[in-house]
């Protein structure tokens, strides 16, 4: 992987104009809600409580819940969308919401912060803020903050790999004695930006990321764009 840095700015530019978790932009069952304005909840607490609960199969009146969730991301079916993707960020999980059902499962994360790939609740994650998909609905890619790293989800298996980070250590070494939310260690100043190629590409605080298949992306394989809290824009 090779990132390249596009420009700098005071604070990394959003990419995504995001739907938090109601049906503000669509309902479960994918009609528009802009023409009224309206807002309904598609899933999470009725009364505005954090949690960490998937849908209870015994109990449907009891309600799956968040907790601080920053990006959703849909699946890519040639029509209306049926799943729903979410970065939890305080929960430290990857959920999916099934729109027609509005059944919530975790398909990534444990609910502890750290660093860790493997597969479902095995894997770890430290705050992830950005979520995308690619166009075969084989993949996630997940903006994982406070890790500074580029995690991907295999969809079908729920295996999590690092594609890009910053080689975080669980022990502080001579002018690396920062120790972030997780166990990474890095430098006081937590820049860890790298735009280099293969493991020696960082991120610093990776916020959110887009796949996109357009030009200058390969057609076939795409590209990611991520903004970074360091205050850049770059390109996977």
């Amino acid at each position: 992987m090779i990132i390249k840095k596009l420009f700098d700015q005071k604070k990394a530019l959003l990419l995504l104009a995001l739907c938090v978790l109601t049906a503000f932009c669509a309902n479960a069952f994918g009609a528009s809600r802009l023409a009224d304005n309206s807002v309904g909840r598609l899933a999470g607490s009725t009364n505005g409580s954090a949690g960490s609960a998937d849908t209870n199969l015994a109990n449907l009146l009891i309600p799956a819940t968040f907790d601080s969730p920053s990006s959703v991301v849909f699946n890519n079916g040639g029509g209306a969308p049926t799943i729903m993707y979410v970065a939890d960020t305080y929960n430290h999980k990857i959920r999916a919401v099934t729109l027609a059902t509005k059944f919530v499962r975790t398909i990534a994360g444990n609910g502890v912060y750290g660093w860790a790939d493997g597969i479902g609740a095995n894997a770890r994650f430290n705050t992830p803020t950005g979520i995308t998909i690619d166009s075969t609905n084989t993949n996630l890619y997940v903006a994982d903050s406070n890790n500074g790293a580029i995690r991907k989800i295999n969809i079908a298996s729920g295996a999590v790999t690092t594609i890009i980070g910053k080689n975080c250590s669980s022990v502080p070494t001579a002018g690396n004695n920062f120790a972030e939310a997780g166990g990474c260690f890095a430098t006081l100043n937590g820049d860890a930006y790298a735009p280099e190629a293969g493991p020696a590409a960082s991120f610093a605080v990776p916020q959110n990321l887009i796949m996109s298949y357009a030009a200058p992306c390969n057609p076939t394989s795409g590209c990611l764009w991520v903004t970074d809290f360091n205050g850049t824009l770059s390109v996977v």
